[in-house]
């Protein structure tokens, strides 16, 4: 038998992607953050007067942001820094990709590659990471799967980079565990029994996620091109279980399983990104066996664009150079460090928001709470209310994003991110309203008839009172009228004082 070596290093630190563009080689430091949990308290600015930290920023220290919503159901490309723009517009271009897919593709990697390793610190006692369900919408033919598997193209050659070492590894160990006993005690140390890591899973059992989770305190992403399958097992061995487990996992919440016959197993810090398709006509199935009463569906964030379908043959290449970009991005944040202390527990790096992001942050809360509070349909009310949530950790998302583009620090969540973040968050919930639409099938707008008709087909998408108010006249509905119709909370959202959007 031939020299063994048991020297092969940790599978998890193999991971060495191709040469990054000059633009993306920037240094990276680390640093040991705070325990997570969340308080539901409410945010409150700081009395006039106050000492507020500086982000050795003035211009963006001098700012004061006021509340504006960008309302609308086009996917918000702008969000994102420049490279991945135009990522998104020119799959769109070549290969017919739905801007909404590719762009929520992209969220569902980088929140993948980020993982565990930065928390976003609220306030005090406030703390999240980036994890997102996400759920692409369209009927057969949609071009659904394609624009994902693009997207989840760096988290895949990670994961083929880890299967090679682990399998060098396993015949090693398989060689040394072979050895006469005497040959064996030459050895040493002796070798571990490796453990393969590996970020992208499809479709598994609880025990099977979390004893990939505990190969990978990193992170998971699901990754199903029919999410129906997904959920429709969550009741396979006990009524509910699995719904219970996902909930968790949203929330970051330690896991722990105790096993028949097994060691327990414990995941402390718990972090898993679903992303995957699902047709128009299977979306009532997401609501069955009381799901939208126990929260599960409060936490899906939707991607359901109009005139979808087949497109027309094109010409138009993708350039390698946007390919490169794009992968260069996610697998850049694939190299940030995962932090432990001294005990070996994974502990995200905390960053804050500066004091112009945070004032923009809270703006967009109030008004977030407001729309919650008056909001009647008690299934969207579930929706608004998890929106904090998911913007915070959009936000986290496109800092990092803007970092791995060379567009930003690490250390804080700057303005123009909480701005993108939020951008994403009023997409997501015009989604939410146009889902609801869809599983109760109402279409209320089609039911209107004579004046109100009229009316409705005059206003555009995004309109302010005074507007609504000429037009009424020019149809012949009275100001009485008016002010009810604008009311039906089915038909129109009110997005800011004077201000409306038509749902749907």
């Amino acid at each position: 038998m031939g020299q063994l070596d048991f020297n092969t290093p940790n599978i998890q630190d193999v991971y060495s992607p191709d040469p990054m563009p000059e633009y993306l080689q920037i240094p990276f430091t680390a640093e040991l953050p705070h325990q997570e949990h969340q308080v539901s308290e409410p945010l409150q600015l700081g009395p006039v007067g106050t000492v507020q930290r500086n982000t050795g920023n003035d211009d963006e220290d001098r700012q004061k942001p006021s509340f504006k919503r960008n309302i609308g159901s086009a996917f918000p490309i702008e969000a994102f820094p420049a490279p991945l723009q135009n990522t998104i517009r020119e799959t769109n271009k070549a290969l017919g990709f739905p801007v909404d897919f590719t762009g929520m593709g992209i969220l569902a990697a980088a929140s993948a590659a980020i993982g565990n390793t930065f928390q976003l610190e609220i306030k005090r006692g406030w703390y999240t990471t980036c994890p997102l369900y996400l759920v692409v919408v369209g009927p057969p033919g949609s071009c659904k799967s394609h624009p994902l598997a693009f997207c989840m193209t760096p988290l895949r050659r990670k994961d083929n980079v880890s299967y090679k070492a682990y399998c060098q590894q396993r015949d090693e160990f398989d060689q040394y565990m072979a050895l006469p006993k005497r040959e064996k005690s030459e050895i040493q140390p002796a070798p571990v029994k490796p453990a393969l890591s590996k970020t992208l899973i499809s479709d598994v059992t609880p025990e099977a996620l979390n004893h990939t989770h505990k190969n990978n305190p990193r992170g998971l992403c699901l990754h199903s091109d029919e999410l129906a399958g997904w959920f429709g097992n969550f009741n396979r061995y006990n009524s509910g279980s699995e719904s219970k487990v996902w909930l968790s996992m949203w929330s970051g919440q330690a896991i722990t399983v105790d096993r028949v016959g097994g060691e327990p197993l414990m995941i402390p810090k718990p972090f898993v990104t679903v992303i995957g398709g699902i047709q128009n006509e299977i979306l009532n199935d997401l609501y069955k066996e009381n799901r939208e009463k126990d929260g599960f569906t409060d936490r899906l964030l939707y991607g359901a664009p109009d005139g979808l379908g087949m497109q027309p043959f094109s010409e138009a290449e993708l350039e390698d150079k946007t390919i490169r970009e794009y992968e260069g991005v996610i697998e850049r944040l694939l190299t940030l460090p995962l932090p432990y202390d001294d005990e070996g527990n994974c502990t995200p790096r905390t960053i804050r928001f500066n004091y112009a992001a945070k004032q923009r942050w809270i703006e967009w809360f109030n008004e977030n709470t407001r729309l919650t509070n008056s909001q009647d349909d008690s299934d969207l009310k579930g929706v608004y209310s998890k929106l904090t949530v998911q913007c915070s950790r959009l936000a986290l998302i496109i800092q990092l994003l803007n970092y791995s583009c060379n567009e930003a620090k690490e250390d804080a969540i700057e303005l123009k991110s909480i701005e993108g973040a939020i951008m994403l968050t009023e997409y997501f919930r015009h989604m939410a309203q146009k889902v609801r639409q869809i599983v109760n099938g109402e279409n209320a707008a089609s039911e209107l008839t004579g004046l109100k008709k009229c009316l409705y087909d005059e206003l555009p998408e995004a309109f302010e009172k005074k507007v609504a108010k000429d037009l009424a006249k020019k149809v012949g509905v009275s100001s009485a009228t008016l002010g009810r119709f604008l009311k039906e909370q089915q038909l129109f959202e009110n997005v800011r004082h004077g201000h409306y959007q038509k749902i749907g």
